[in-house]
């Protein structure tokens, strides 16, 4: 396959680090439904920024990012409020569901509307931690996904080094309020998961 460009002056390229298998992704493998030859799998993925277009202000080369699985057109006010789903342009797509956005699982990736597609990961949070949070980072909006590892996300107590622990959204994929004592101002929870 070639390698990707970025799709226009709002995208970004992305060299995938860590990528994760999904039950939909098996659907594809297994002939559940139809995939042509070429097809690039992979809605959960996680990079670095090796290329950006013109109009992209929030990130740079470098940056190491979650792409959302889920992407809109990244302009609208759904999309700017990190509602995807919502697009109001109507151009909610799937990485890996159609041969029009390839998926991660792939040396590199195309993002378009990276400003709007994109999470920085935090130093302080691994690849294989982040993978993790792909497939539901659209869900989440305005909160953010690793809050308590960035000065500019709110900054709840961390959760001790010696467990670990994973951020469970309220009302996201019928998940609940878990109750710990690491919970904070936003719809996520930490909580133990040895």
């Amino acid at each position: 396959l070639p390698d990707p460009t970025p799709p226009d002056s709002r995208g970004a390229i992305v060299r995938v680090e860590r990528t994760a298998i999904c039950g939909s992704d098996l659907h594809l493998y297994h002939g559940t439904l139809p995939i042509p030859p070429g097809f690039t799998l992979g809605h959960e993925f996680v990079g670095e920024i090796v290329e950006t277009g013109r109009d992209v202000r929030r990130f740079r080369s470098g940056d190491r990012v979650i792409v959302s699985g889920v992407i809109g057109c990244g302009e609208c006010g759904a999309c700017a409020g990190g509602h995807p789903i919502r697009c109001e342009r109507h151009q909610t797509r799937v990485f890996g569901n159609s041969r029009e956005l390839p998926g991660g699982q792939a040396e590199a990736a195309a993002v378009p509307g990276a400003d709007a597609a994109l999470l920085r990961v935090p130093d302080a949070v691994s690849v294989q931690q982040a993978v993790l949070l792909t497939d539901i980072l659209h869900a989440f909006a305005q909160n953010p996904v690793v809050p308590c590892y960035d000065a500019e996300w709110r900054a709840p107590p961390s959760p001790p080094a010696s467990e670990v622990f994973a951020p469970l959204p309220s009302g996201v994929h019928g998940i609940g309020h878990a109750g710990t004592g690491y919970s904070f101002d936003s719809p996520m929870t930490w909580r133990s998961i040895r």
